[in-house]
């Protein structure tokens, strides 16, 4: 999840910088690249939400195992 946020957070970087840019096709590629950050930011929050649910989830499930199998755990 690190390594997602950096790469989009270094691709919102590039398109502060390139703001001054004109041209039809400078102006295309960065409002594609604008919509494409914004879904990626939008899945990245998604799949850190389930992550943490799926890790709680495990967690409940070893904490009822080993109070029902003390003497397994």
């Amino acid at each position: 999840m690190a390594d997602l946020k950096l790469v989009v957070n270094d691709a919102e970087e590039l398109l502060k910088i390139t703001a001054g840019q004109a041209g039809d096709k400078v102006v295309a590629v960065r409002d594609r690249m604008q919509l494409g950050l914004e879904q990626a930011k939008a899945k990245i929050v998604e799949l850190e939400g389930k992550a943490v649910e799926r890790g709680k989830a495990a967690a409940d499930a070893t904490d009822a195992y080993v109070h029902e199998n003390p003497w397994k755990a």
